[in-house]
Order: C-alpha cells, then sequence, then structure tokens
C-alpha cells in the first residue's frame, strides 16, 4: 500500500499536477474569460495576431508571393503558419480568446509533463522528483518559439519508446512524430537546435545511439522537413538581408576569445532559467557534487550551454 506523499492523488495521477501548474501560470490569462490578459512579447503583437488574420482567410486563398490589397506589399514567401499550424487551427475554431487559453495551456503542459516521463520513465527517477524537475521545467518555459522548443521532451520520450517497438511501427511512428512535431516548430527557430539537442541526448544521457536509432532518427527529420519548405526557401533568400543578420556583435577570435561569449551564456542560464538551474544546483549539492549517474545530464546541460556561448565567438 502506497503511503505517505506517493499516496497523493497528485501524485498518482501525474498529470493531475501539470494540469494545475498550467493553469496557475495561465491564470492571468485565464480568469477573466474573454477580457484576460494577453502575453504581449513576441506573441500577443506577432504570431497571434497573425494566426487569427490566417485562420480568417483575410489573405486569400493560396500560396502568393504578395498580398495584393497592400500596396507595399507583405511577403508571403517568409509566412511560416499558412501549414495547419496548432494555433491557426484553434482560432479558426474557437474564438480568440479560447483558443489562446487552450494554446497556453498546452504551451506549459506539455514541457512539463513529458519532462517528467523522461525523468521517471527514461532515468528511473522517483515520481517526487519527476514532479519537480517537469515544475521546473513549465516554470522555465519562456512564451516565444512556438511549440518546437517545448515539445521536445515529448519527441524525446516518444522515440525512446519507438525503439522498442518493431520495424514497422518504429519508422510509422517516427515518420508521423516528425510531421506532428513540425506543425508547431520553426525550420528557423526550434527545428534545427532540437534535433541537434536530441542527438545529444540520446548519444550522452540514454546510451541509444545505434544504426537503429539514426534511421528512425533520419525518417523523423526527413518527414518534418516538407511542411517547412517554404520556409528554408524563404531563409535562404533572404537571410542576408534580414536585420537580425547583424545582431551578433564582431568579437576576439584569438585564443582567449571565447570567454565573454560563454560568460554571457552562463549569466543567461541563471537569469532566464532559474527554476531549472536552482533545482540543478541543488540536487547536486545534496548528492555532495557527485552526480553518479546524473553525470551525463550534468554533461548535457555543460554541452547546452557552451554551444549558446560558443556559437557567437564561432561565428565571428
Amino acid at each position: 500500500m502506497d503511503t505517505g506523499l506517493d499516496a497523493n492523488p497528485l501524485i498518482r495521477r501525474a498529470w493531475l499536477p501539470f494540469l494545475l501548474i498550467a493553469l496557475w501560470i495561465n491564470l492571468e490569462s485565464v480568469v477573466f474569460g474573454p477580457f484576460s490578459y494577453v502575453p504581449v512579447s513576441e506573441f500577443g503583437e506577432t504570431i497571434f495576431p497573425l494566426s487569427m488574420l490566417v485562420s480568417s482567410d483575410a489573405l486569400g486563398p493560396g500560396i502568393h508571393y504578395w498580398l495584393p490589397s497592400i500596396a507595399c506589399g507583405v511577403d508571403r514567401l517568409a509566412n511560416t503558419i499558412t501549414h495547419p499550424h496548432p494555433l491557426t487551427l484553434l482560432t479558426r475554431f474557437f474564438p480568440g480568446w479560447i483558443a489562446l487559453q487552450l494554446y497556453l495551456l498546452i504551451y506549459y503542459f506539455t514541457p512539463g509533463y513529458f519532462t517528467y516521463r523522461l525523468c521517471v520513465d527514461n532515468l528511473k527517477m522517483s515520481q517526487r522528483a519527476g514532479i519537480f524537475a517537469g515544475a521546473a521545467m513549465a516554470c522555465s518555459s519562456g512564451l516565444t518559439g512556438g511549440l518546437g522548443n517545448v515539445t521536445l521532451p515529448m519527441l524525446l520520450w516518444s522515440l525512446d519508446k519507438l525503439l522498442d517497438a518493431g520495424w514497422v511501427r518504429g519508422l510509422l511512428g517516427a515518420a508521423l512524430a516528425g510531421f506532428l512535431y513540425s506543425l508547431g516548430a520553426s525550420a528557423v527557430v526550434s527545428m534545427p537546435f532540437c534535433y541537434l539537442w536530441g542527438l545529444g541526448w540520446f548519444w550522452l544521457v540514454r546510451g541509444r545511439f545505434s544504426v537503429r536509432f539514426l534511421v528512425l532518427y533520419s525518417v523523423m527529420i526527413a518527414c518534418s522537413i516538407p511542411v517547412h519548405l517554404q520556409e528554408l526557401w524563404a531563409m535562404l533568400l533572404q537571410a542576408p538581408l534580414s536585420h537580425r543578420n547583424q545582431w551578433t556583435p564582431l568579437m576576439d577570435c584569438g585564443v582567449f576569445g571565447w570567454a565573454k561569449p560563454l560568460g554571457t551564456a552562463i549569466s543567461l542560464l541563471f537569469e532566464n532559467f532559474t527554476p531549472v538551474t536552482a533545482f540543478a544546483f541543488l540536487g547536486l549539492a545534496v548528492s555532495r557534487f557527485k552526480p553518479g549517474r546524473f553525470g551525463r545530464v550534468w554533461a548535457m546541460l555543460a554541452l547546452t550551454v557552451a554551444a549558446a556561448g560558443l556559437a557567437p565567438w564561432i561565428k565571428g
């Protein structure tokens, strides 16, 4: 018989605490119904109104390079949500305020719950530890980059299951997973980085880097590309002209030129991912700085921070 915290219904029904956490994070966007707050930065003034515009068919049918009704023109080639994007589908079938609340619920529930599943099913952590890890992940999922970043834990967990299935089921499942993942992801903002991170996860943490894994992973990536061919074409044509191309400052390429960007990445780790970082270092302290079997997880964290910091230095 379960006793103590393990007998708590929030522990036994693992999805429930993450539903409550998602509702709590979105409380200001839910509590007043249609008059609730809409998160603005990189969402409320961009992706959300654009989704409502696309779903209303105001842009017209078909794929056009320019919008005739606007004299200055709008580059339709760079429009990345003309495909069945989850937010566009929600705004097509629900009023905007309901679509917003459902999207935010998915956005924060998914990384929390599937981080919990990764911890319990793959890393063999206790349920309570998994819930703490999932809660930290949900609270650290900033509303940017679409669903590509926050659905990565679900993608990794699903692929781990498919590696244990038969070849036919594994190939079909990988193809379906890649396609569904691509609908909410971006070929510019999330997919390249998440797929690279997934390789590191299965190599360093899971130790399942095999021919079978490479085949399924390749199928998954291949089936996620067709949805974004238009976006990739736009990126290849227009990236050199983008104002963002000049955002990265030139840095010293000398022997010690990597120190500054790496220091910036470490500071961002504490500023933007405070809950995850706090739980990580608390767990390390409790283990007396002997991570044991979680050493590979720490290696993955170190690799992520190093990649985030050194990319501008390599580019410079």
